[in-house]
């Protein structure tokens, strides 16, 4: 590969949000390893705002707050299709797609590889949630960068498709004005 086309994929790279798939899944490793140094055990936590928020280690064997617990190979499968098929929309169909949707799957691939990781390096406690929210007597169950990443993510990809169906039902309607005039 010559300077040119190096620096042509360099600027791609940057220019088109890229990048944020590799800073936000390095993020997510990258909090979970300090949390682990930093807590060590399971259940040790650091409040940060009373009665609001604290980081907290928890291991989650399940999916979101806990479902889907002891389902073995499942998961760790659900994360690898997922991230690749979303890997394989960006390149096959970048062009067609929205800019809403292409930063929806740029924050859902570092969501499903972060957890992934997870999977493989703890097999046995799952995966590494740290963030805690208390509402009142009401506490979130306990999350990390990459679920958040994944949540953000499906609700632009929503918002996406909302926005696309309002933009064709109004040609659609648009259309149809035209031709009864």
């Amino acid at each position: 590969m010559n300077k040119a086309k190096i620096l042509g994929a360099l600027k791609f790279f940057f220019t088109s949000g890229l990048w944020l798939i590799l800073v936000l899944f390095i993020a997510d490793i990258v909090s979970k390893a300090v949390v682990l140094n930093v807590l060590k055990t399971e259940g040790a936590a650091i409040t940060v705002i009373p009665n609001f928020f604290r980081i907290a280690l928890v291991f989650n064997q399940g999916a979101v707050a806990g479902i889907l617990s002891g389902t073995g190979i499942l998961l760790p499968l659900v994360s690898l299709i997922g991230g690749g098929l979303m890997i394989f929309a960006l390149v096959r169909y970048w062009k067609k797609m929205s800019k809403l949707s292409r930063y929806a799957f740029f924050l859902m691939i570092p969501g499903c590889f972060g957890n992934l990781v997870d999977r493989a390096l703890y097999n046995n406690r799952g995966v590494v949630d740290f963030l805690e929210f208390k509402f009142g007597d009401f506490y979130w169950p306990t999350f990390n960068l990459a679920d958040s990443c994944l949540v953000i993510g499906v609700l632009m990809i929503l918002l996406a498709l909302f926005l696309e169906e309002r933009k064709n039902s109004a040609s659609k309607n648009s259309k149809e004005e035209e031709e009864n005039d």
